[in-house]
């Protein structure tokens, strides 16, 4: 499996997964997010604004690690649909090792889940959630697709959650 990942969005998400990937050693990155003139953050990575570049990179063959690093839902939600028939992308998980799991746990694809999150026992989260720092999910909860949980969420037993919610800070 290739190497390389590509964060689609450049600012606050991409770079606490940039911060994960570099954790675990990673070093081939690319940032990806056309609003952008220039890197939103530091550090040791490929930065492209101009979709010309960044099609040359889905046009190569090579598979791609790809994590969509955008908090709005519904967006993070239209740049999936719009690269979902492109072949060589593997939507990962980026997870950080700090974080407190159980093994019964079943967990989609394209999450971003941030240090200090607590997954109790029996949860179920969709695809393309962004989970923040602190949050505590607490057993059998279900979590839909493209929801995003501020810093701190606490979600006690049993809760389910739909697609495209966004949960602030704190809640």
């Amino acid at each position: 499996m290739s190497n390389l990942y590509l964060l689609w969005g450049g600012k606050f998400a991409a770079k606490l997964a940039y911060n994960i990937l570099k954790s675990k050693g990673e070093n081939k990155i690319v940032v990806f997010d056309k609003n952008l003139n220039n890197k939103f953050f530091e550090g040791e990575y490929t930065f492209i604004n101009d979709e010309d570049q960044i099609n040359k990179i889905f046009d190569e063959k090579e598979l791609i690690n790809l994590s969509i690093c955008i908090g709005n839902n519904e967006v993070r939600r239209k740049v999936y649909e719009s690269l979902s028939d492109k072949t060589n992308i593997n939507f990962v998980n980026i997870i950080s090792e700090k974080i407190i799991t159980e093994s019964k746990n079943d967990i989609g694809v394209g999450n971003t889940i941030l240090s200090g999150t607590n997954l109790d026992f029996d949860i179920k989260i969709g695809n393309f959630n962004i989970i923040n720092n602190n949050s505590v999910l607490i057993h059998d909860t279900n979590l839909g697709n493209y929801n995003f949980l501020g810093p701190n969420v606490v979600l006690c037993g049993n809760v389910k959650l739909g697609n495209n919610i966004f949960i602030g800070s704190n809640a």
